[in-house]
């Protein structure tokens, strides 16, 4: 908020802040089991749920055991969670949810791979984008989705990712907050949605005729980059912009090699105004051409008039 350091915080943020302090005195109602058995033999399958979602405030996961029994019950129980407060940087929500997926993916590998006994992991998302992201190929996207979706299915398969609806994630809480008192006795949290008691049949299940008009979306929003590649790669940078810190300074060594390329060498001293003009608008270009390549490819493809 841009306050020194003597400054006295707004309501804003000292009245949340206080109400927090004040429910620090109720923590020790909130208990959670350190130890788990699952040797009996009576024991069918152990799972684990980890539950993801986000916020433009925070995003985190939550992991639950599932254990079947042969007598055929199920029970749950909440084994660990990890938040995270959204970064600066403001991100499209799509992006969060997918930080925390990632999140998710992170956390139950650790997880799984402390547990000494046979387990299979579960991942459900309230994100239909991401959900869809996941199944795909990362390589159809830009990096920053691209880097970790790849890292996810190198963690998890992407088949053993559900969507859920968002009332009933758990990971909700961890986005939006939730008070001690009312955390002590939510069942969502601590055992995780009603239907992870229930057999797969009864999970939620993403509706099949949202699948293809979700593709479409997908395909809008995040179109194949393949042919911006095919662009860039025919053709190299005239120089490295990376390697220039300044903008007046990229543009004047632009002007000297342009003097080079079109033989006018015979020009002396600094560059005018008008070279600077015709590097600038050069450079302006070629960011035009990297960043919307398809686009500009698209639009030389319609007919004029």
């Amino acid at each position: 908020m841009g306050l020194l350091w003597d400054q006295e915080m707004p309501q804003i943020v000292k009245k949340p802040f206080k109400e927090w302090c004040h429910e620090l005195k109720d923590l020790h109602l909130v208990s959670i089991p350190r130890f788990y058995d699952f040797t009996d033999s009576n024991v069918v399958d152990v799972q684990l749920h980890s539950f993801s979602n986000s916020s433009k405030k925070a995003y985190g996961t939550v992991i639950y055991f599932r254990v079947v029994r042969t007598d055929g019950t199920i029970s749950t129980s909440f084994v660990t969670s990890k938040s995270r407060v959204a970064p600066l940087k403001t991100l499209s929500l799509p992006r969060l949810e997918l930080m925390g997926a990632l999140l998710s993916a992170r956390l139950c590998d650790k997880v799984s791979k402390t547990l000494k006994f046979e387990k299979s992991c579960f991942f459900h998302t309230d994100s239909s984008i991401v959900y869809h992201w996941i199944q795909g190929d990362p390589f159809r996207f830009k990096p920053f989705v691209k880097n970790r979706i790849e890292e996810i299915q190198k963690l998890t398969e992407p088949s053993k990712w559900h969507h859920c609806p968002g009332k009933e994630n758990p990971a909700d809480i961890l986005s939006r907050g939730i008070s001690v008192r009312e955390l002590k006795d939510d069942e969502l949290w601590w055992h995780g949605p009603p239907w992870l008691k229930q057999t797969e049949q009864f999970w939620p299940k993403i509706e099949k005729q949202n699948v293809s008009s979700l593709n479409l979306e997908l395909k809008s929003k995040f179109r194949d980059i393949s042919q911006n590649k095919v662009i860039l790669e025919n053709r190299e940078k005239l120089l490295n912009i990376a390697k220039f810190s300044c903008y007046l300074k990229l543009f004047r060594v632009t002007a000297f090699v342009f003097r080079y390329i079109y033989n006018t060498l015979r020009k002396r001293g600094a560059v005018n105004t008008e070279e600077l003009k015709k590097s600038e608008e050069y450079w302006i270009r070629e960011i035009q051409k990297e960043t919307y390549g398809s686009e500009i490819t698209d639009l030389e493809k319609t007919p004029k008039g």
